[in-house]
């Protein structure tokens, strides 16, 4: 697993000599890649990080502070706050700004503290996956199906033309 794998948390606590530090980035950013690859779920990967650190499933080297920015977000300071809990998000222009990570075509996000380290993951999960899935739900003319993250109350639905500024079910009393 990413969370306990004693290089990844060696890499990211400094302990690593410079080979071993490239060493290790380039070995995860080919299993991000891989697993992306494979998995059509999965629309990016990232385990972001201060000090260069960040390592991107895509191999791309980011020269800013990510974490530091990340958590000065709504969404990442929820995450830093818990080592112990996934957390699932809706789309957020503010953490999106943060990442600054090429996010696009997405629906939601999973994130995770990497144990105590000054580490996130983060997996963004592709919305025509989601919406494939939701549309085989048929919920009758004039119904949506929707996917509601609790985290933020986000609602996400299977008709890609259904646009709201608020929500049309999280809140309602049926």
């Amino acid at each position: 697993s990413y969370l306990t794998d004693a290089d990844l948390r060696k890499f990211f606590s400094n302990t690593l000599n410079v080979y071993d530090e490239t060493t290790v980035r380039t070995d995860y950013q080919d299993k991000l890649r891989d697993k992306m690859a494979l998995d059509s779920k999965i629309q990016s990967a990232y385990i972001i990080a201060d000090d260069k650190k960040t390592i991107d499933g895509v191999g791309k080297t980011h020269e800013r502070d990510i974490y530091s920015d990340y958590i000065k977000s709504e969404q990442g300071s929820i995450v830093n706050d818990s080592a112990t809990n996934w957390f699932f998000f809706g789309v957020d222009d503010e953490a999106d700004k943060a990442l600054d990570l090429d996010i696009d075509n997405y629906c939601f996000r999973i994130a995770k503290k990497m144990n105590n380290d000054s580490a996130i993951m983060i997996i963004n999960i592709s919305d025509d996956f989601i919406r494939s899935t939701m549309k085989s739900l048929d919920p009758g003319k004039g119904g949506y199906v929707s996917l509601i993250t609790e985290q933020d109350e986000r609602e996400f639905f299977s008709d890609a033309n259904v646009k709201t500024d608020k929500s049309v079910i999280y809140g309602t009393d049926f």
